[in-house]
């Protein structure tokens, strides 16, 4: 991924590859999409960047609701986007740990 910094378009999609492989473990998909959103601001990109962090309060949702907390998911998002919802419905909670979306 360095030899790609002076490229932002490719080291976007190659940050939503590998977010998108790491769909069924919502920690690691956070993961991805946080640092996604800070390249796009890095490069004033802010609504790639806000689009980023509703896919993250998508998937913090879906979590939610995965876990009995909320009636609601992603597909809360179908108004904003149709990608968000598609995107964050594949989640699994025994696939990896998620602590930091557990509500305390």
């Amino acid at each position: 991924m360095k030899e790609l910094h002076h490229d932002p378009e490719v080291l976007s999609d190659l940050h939503h590859s590998l977010a998108n492989s790491y769909a069924s473990t919502p920690e690691l998909r956070f993961t991805w999409l946080e640092t996604m959103t800070r390249n796009h601001a890095k490069d004033n990109n802010f609504s790639e960047a806000a689009c980023c962090q509703l896919h993250i309060a998508a998937l913090m949702a879906q979590y939610l609701k995965l876990k009995g907390v909320q009636s609601w998911g992603a597909e809360a998002f179908d108004k904003i986007s149709t990608n968000i919802p598609r995107d964050e419905t594949g989640l699994k909670l025994d696939s990896g740990k998620c602590n930091q979306y557990t509500p305390g």
